[in-house]
């Protein structure tokens, strides 16, 4: 009977509940396999629960500790903890063993990047791209591989991540213009009018519509850092790449900026400042969303007006934070981008309207968790991909609201500078 849980686990993998049922059925039915275990990880990590991934994938290793791809998955998990020195003793010792693995080699590539340790960092970056395997995306195999050199055809841009690595690797665009390539940037649908203000003279499409003929090279944006970014001196000093709608920038202005009903004559406006403190992303959201109980110091500095940025309340609400006025900002990312635009400051868990702050040049402050993405670094509060950012980071164990609080003080300082 184990065995047909487990098969029935596999079929639903993607099911976490019924997946888990049926991983866990099966082990209780004396199916006592490593596999099981790491496929409950697996969710595990997939969920955000990395402490319970990271005791699976333990227990795995004890099952079959000379399975590479155990130590490699529990090195994956120790970097979501935020514990980069762990992950990159697990992959190099897999890497000692099996100096080709793929995992293991991708893990130990993100934690020198995450150091700003760009020489090693890049050594097996561009692996899923030169050697994709079985579940690569189709364009790898559909077109050439473009390796930076200028092209007589069109180069197809294209990313597979979410919307913020989009703003960001977008970012280096153009750098790929400036080499006379005549470019085609398949977007979300969502920023295809934001793209196409920015980069008038590129082909934008929306992701799923069809492809234009004559491709002569593709690239994942995400692989645009290995050729434009190579150490510290690459990062250019410019302000912002995106351009906001310039209306809709000005009615959201006017909006923030009004007036309290009995305002003296010539007394100063509020700076405006947007937050948002909650990301709805099911496997990194848990790690770097906050409740709004935690920015109680924030919302108590005088001198400013604050607005939710967020796309829902979520239930949650204070006086002291005037609701969004767009639309629907999920959908309509251009329009965020006009409200971010006509605010005086952002402050902003890392998602999208940190990347979008930051592409369009607003100051702001991005709190950030113990584990960030690569590209936010493990240390530092500089961000050389957004100058106008600041970053606030939260240690390993440490609660959000004193990293709320020294984001309010900083925003203080800035505001009354």
């Amino acid at each position: 009977r184990g065995k047909v849980w487990q098969t029935l686990g596999l079929l639903h993998h993607d099911q976490a509940d019924r997946a888990d049922s049926a991983y866990r059925r099966a082990w209780t039915s004396g199916a006592r396999e490593a596999g099981i275990l790491v496929n409950r990880g697996e969710i595990a990590q997939r969920e955000g629960r990395i402490v319970e991934a990271i005791d699976y994938y333990r227990a795995a290793a004890a099952l079959a500790p000379q399975d590479p791809d155990i130590q490699a998955n529990l090195a994956a998990a120790k970097v979501d903890a935020g514990d980069f020195p762990a992950a990159r003793v697990a992959a190099r010792a897999v890497l000692a063993n099996h100096p080709d693995h793929r995992l293991a080699r991708w893990i130990d590539s993100w934690v020198s990047l995450a150091h700003r340790d760009f020489a090693a960092g890049y050594r097996a970056y561009d692996d899923p791209w030169q050697r994709p395997d079985r579940d690569a995306h189709p364009y790898t195999t559909q077109f050439p591989l473009w390796e930076g050199t200028p092209l007589a055809g069109p180069l197809l841009l294209w990313c597979d991540q979410g919307l913020g690595d989009e703003i960001l690797y977008a970012g280096m665009i153009d750098d790929v213009l400036a080499l006379g390539v005549p470019v085609v940037l398949e977007t979300d649908a969502r920023l295809a009018s934001l793209f196409h203000r920015s980069w008038p003279t590129i082909e934008i499409i929306a992701r799923g519509d069809d492809l234009p003929t004559g491709i002569a090279a593709q690239s994942s944006v995400r692989r645009l850092p290995m050729l434009f970014r190579r150490g510290p001196g690459d990062f250019p000093a410019r302000r912002s790449y995106l351009v906001a709608d310039p209306e809709r920038v000005a009615g959201y202005r006017a909006n923030f900026h009004q007036r309290e009903a009995g305002m003296e004559a010539g007394a100063a406006a509020d700076k405006t400042v947007g937050l948002s403190w909650r990301s709805g992303n099911p496997r990194t959201g848990s790690g770097k969303s906050t409740t709004l109980a935690a920015w109680d110091g924030l919302l108590g500095l005088a001198g400013a007006r604050f607005f939710s940025l967020q796309y829902d309340d979520g239930g949650e609400a204070d006086p002291r934070l005037q609701p969004n006025p767009g639309p629907d900002v999920k959908m309509d990312i251009d329009g965020l981008a006009a409200q971010i635009a006509a605010l005086d400051h952002v402050v902003s868990i890392s998602g999208v309207t940190a990347h979008l702050a930051g592409a369009l040049g607003v100051p702001g402050h991005v709190l950030l968790p113990s584990a960030p993405l690569w590209f936010w670094f493990a240390e530092g509060r500089d961000c050389p991909w957004y100058p106008s950012l600041s970053l606030v980071r939260r240690a390993l164990g440490e609660d959000w609201t004193p990293v709320v609080r020294r984001a309010g003080q900083a925003v203080r300082n800035q505001l009354t500078a």
